[in-house]
């Protein structure tokens, strides 16, 4: 299936678009599509293993997994005052 995961910011930038589309088995779990963003998108590996996954506009739960059709989002961690 394929799986689009969006994201913002400067990710945008180092993934050249607003959406990277990732080739994964159904039912992925988080973690895992997180290394295939990696591997698949090599500008954005840092960010894949740094950053959160949000599905569905949730944050993604550790083992989750990742259906046809879900909401994916890569979320750079944020800190600041």
């Amino acid at each position: 299936m394929e799986v689009r995961v969006k994201v913002f910011g400067p990710a945008v930038e180092l993934a050249g678009s607003r959406v990277v589309c990732v080739r994964v088995e159904p039912g992925i779990d988080e973690a895992a599509l997180r290394n295939q963003i990696a591997a698949e998108v090599p500008p954005l590996a840092a960010l894949a293993r740094q950053g959160r996954l949000a599905v569905n506009r949730a944050f993604a739960r550790p083992g989750e997994p990742i259906m046809e059709g879900d909401e994916v989002a890569l979320i750079a961690m944020v800190s600041g005052g």
